[in-house]
């Protein structure tokens, strides 16, 4: 999240399908008016997200959590 300059409430909303490794950005659909935005995704994050991937294999989501929200995000951070 730090990486990418995201929002709590940003990254709680990202799917695997949100990062594009090959233009090496991430897609926000809840930008600012509605609108998609995409931020530079940094090699070394990306990294760590492939790690992340193949050792929990998350679906849809990226941090999918039984009370997904912005709270319990923060808490774990």
């Amino acid at each position: 999240m730090y990486s990418c300059g995201l929002r709590v409430s940003q990254a709680v909303h990202l799917k695997i399908t949100d990062i594009d490794s090959r233009r090496m950005v991430l897609c926000l659909r809840q930008g600012k008016g509605g609108q998609q935005q995409y931020v530079t995704l940094p090699k070394r994050t990306l990294e760590l997200l492939r790690e992340y991937w193949r050792r929990y294999r998350p679906a849809s989501w990226l941090l999918p959590m039984r009370r997904a929200g912005a709270q319990s995000v923060g808490r774990r951070c």
